[in-house]
């Protein structure tokens, strides 16, 4: 008479730290002496992780890189036993989050202010905030934050100087942290062609 061993089991499967390019798969095991954890884009999977396991009930955390960012992915856990038949786990998934992109950043003059103004605005695909740097080119560098998550962009740089070239960037950090940053730009203010303008006169009799 002898008495055969239950099959490994594998349960409390989650995907759990998503991130962009990362994820972290946490199982726990009872019975097995090894797992391989199959992950990819389709249900067909296409990569793989082996780890050992103790046979005693145990959790584990494996981690998944080099994911692409705004993406479903498939992944199962799947257990070995002492003599190496391998048990079939149940197909999961979980999605990337997209990272932050600058779209249509424009700048545009605005009329009617006492000193050269414009208008910096872009949108992001994801709500994020709005950052701008700039500066006379070769001069000093100013900064201007707002802290709001938006998918559309509005920045308004006053007291520029007239008939300058400046150069600015544009970044967008989303809610994870996740930063993006546009390549440089350039324009140039106008030259001051603005009428001077009389104000407050008094008469005295």
């Amino acid at each position: 008479v002898f008495v055969t061993l239950p099959p490994p089991t594998v349960q409390d499967v989650s995907a759990i730290g998503i991130g962009l390019t990362s994820s972290t798969i946490q199982y726990t095991t009872t019975g097995a002496t090894s797992v391989k954890i199959y992950y990819g884009q389709t249900s067909g999977f296409g990569a793989v992780i082996e780890s050992p396991t103790s046979t005693s009930t145990s959790t584990y955390l494996a981690q998944l890189k080099d994911l692409r960012d705004g993406t479903k992915y498939f992944y199962k856990v799947n257990t070995f036993d002492a003599s190496g038949f391998e048990y079939d786990g149940t197909t999961l998934s979980f999605d990337t989050p997209p990272a932050p992109k600058i779209i249509n950043l424009r700048f545009q003059p605005v009329e009617g202010e006492k000193s050269s103004t414009q208008l910096i605005s872009w949108e992001t695909n994801v709500p994020s905030t709005s950052e701008l740097s700039y500066g006379i080119q070769g001069g000093e560098t100013l900064t201007s934050l707002d802290t709001t998550l938006t998918l559309s962009h509005e920045v308004i740089i006053k007291d520029l100087v007239d008939d300058s070239i400046y150069t600015l960037v544009a970044r967008s950090r989303d809610a994870a942290a996740n930063l993006v940053t546009s390549d440089s730009q350039t324009f140039k203010t106008a030259l001051d062609t603005r009428p001077p303008k009389v104000s407050e006169v008094t008469v005295v009799a």
